[in-house]
């Protein structure tokens, strides 16, 4: 007998909320179309469409009607609206002295922002969420509006699990009892820091899901907070130059991944983090993971491989192509980690667990997150014991295939990979760093615009090109 143990649990330290895999059994009256990714308990789900009603009420919003995405009664709506409104609370609570109560200079608070779901054919041009003007109901008091494509959510879920969830195991069953035969891993699971996971893997994709969602909100808050959209409507032609648009997109990328990073920190009521060090320290190095698998996700095989002409082939689009999107992120955020070590000794940061958390600490967040990107990379080029074909093997019982599988899996050699195959490892080629010092040197005017035009937060300042490392 074959089946996949893919159970697929979130990170939530509640019961009553969990991501679901794709692979696992379909609930009564579900179907492949109707299931649920997000799974909330009765009371916790009351819990999150009652804040939510009373929310838009306080705003004047009402829900589409006759919508059955962007509708109360859908758990993957009340989860992104929620998440939404925490990261937005993040922000405005930022930009407000703390012993005062007043905002600093040169700040506002973000005003509520909607967010509604669309079902679209997943395409390149909807591959993650977008900001707008709110142009539905110019009556709400609502200006701005975030709009998730769930076929691209499905779709990256899709992917998540291809990577980490499909573990299929060959079993027996005597005297009511079952009696595991052999258990296959992923390729991901055979190399560290993963292959001192694997008993914990069903939380392994809820957290990677979680970390890059939060991502996203964080992208398009970016967008508002630094004033892109206000900039947009008040001079069309300047806003909707892709120059300008491409240096709006890696500065919304640059905001995104130092608040992801920085968010745990800035909500401590004290110095001692509600969070021991070593949970700290894989949060902080899957959140970096999660991310590069973001803006690389839908590339493979081929698309996956670059050369000295993906610079100029791309054409100067609204952004960066994905495998410099990938080393700016690495960059800034081993910036920001850097920047974090600091601070956290100088404010004597501790663990939950009493540990310190001091520069070194943060190194090893760095070494764990890019030997989880290493894997991952690897793991591409990998075999892969897929459980439907172990299914088909188990059925039929062709037991001398199914062993010749596990020997193929336990003995294959970690394959070498070329630099052109890593997407992150374009950055490091001159074109990259042409285009990304061009990009770079274009926010000083871009910082100008949206400056003179209003923003809600603070614009980074504009410092000269240091060639990134």
């Amino acid at each position: 007998m074959c089946q996949n143990d893919s159970t697929y649990r979130g990170t939530a330290e509640r019961q009553d909320f969990y991501f679901k895999s794709p692979l696992a059994k379909l609930e009564e009256n579900e179907d492949e179309y109707s299931r649920c990714w997000v799974y909330l308990s009765d009371n916790f789900k009351n819990k999150l469409r009652s804040f939510l009603e009373h929310l838009n009420d306080d705003q004047g919003f009402k829900l589409p009607q006759e919508d059955e995405l962007t509708s109360y009664d859908n758990p993957e709506y009340l989860w992104l609206a929620y998440e939404l409104e925490h990261i937005r609370h993040a922000y405005n609570s930022a930009m407000v002295n703390p012993y005062t109560g007043e905002l600093l200079a040169g700040c506002k608070k973000i005003p509520y922002v909607q967010l509604r779901l669309k079902l679209e054919a997943f395409s390149i041009e909807s591959l993650y969420p977008k900001t707008t003007v709110n142009s539905y109901d110019r009556q709400s008091n609502s200006k701005y509006v975030i709009e998730f494509d769930v076929a691209f959510l499905k779709a990256f879920m899709n992917f998540i699990v291809t990577v980490f969830d499909d573990n299929p195991q060959t079993y027996i069953e005597l005297d009511g009892y079952k009696y595991i035969t052999h258990q296959y891993r992923a390729p991901i699971y055979r190399m560290p820091p993963f292959k001192q996971k694997f008993d914990t893997r069903h939380d392994i994709p809820g957290m990677i899901f979680s970390e890059a969602i939060q991502m996203l909100l964080y992208h398009e808050l970016a967008h508002i907070g630094g004033g892109h959209l206000d900039l947009k409507v008040a001079d069309p032609e300047y806003g909707n130059n892709p120059d300008v648009q491409i240096t709006e997109e890696d500065e919304a990328d640059n905001q995104a991944i130092c608040w992801l990073l920085g968010i745990r920190f800035l909500e401590s009521p004290s110095n001692i983090l509600e969070i021991g060090a070593d949970d700290l320290k894989e949060e902080l190095a899957m959140s970096i993971f999660a991310v590069y698998l973001l803006y690389t996700w839908n590339y493979s095989g081929m698309e996956r491989m670059w050369n000295k002409n993906t610079i100029s082939d791309y054409g100067h689009k609204s952004h960066l192509p994905y495998q410099l999107r990938a080393y700016r992120m690495l960059s800034v955020a081993l910036s920001r980690l850097q920047n974090l070590g600091i601070w956290c000794e100088d404010g004597q940061v501790c663990s939950a667990d009493g540990e310190k958390i001091k520069k070194e600490f943060f190194e090893e967040v760095k070494k764990m997150a890019f030997q989880m990107i290493n894997s991952f990379e690897t793991s591409l080029s990998m075999f892969f014991a897929k459980t439907e074909n172990i299914y088909e093997l188990a059925q039929s019982e062709r037991l001398q295939e199914l062993y010749e599988m596990v020997i193929k899996e336990q003995d294959e050699l970690i394959p070498e990979i070329s630099k052109e195959k890593v997407p992150w490892l374009l950055g490091y080629a001159p074109e990259g760093q042409a285009e990304m010092k061009r990009v770079h040197d274009l926010w000083k005017d871009v910082r100008e615009h949206l400056e003179k035009n209003g923003t809600y937060c603070r614009l980074r300042k504009f410092e000269e090109w240091v060639p990134l490392g």
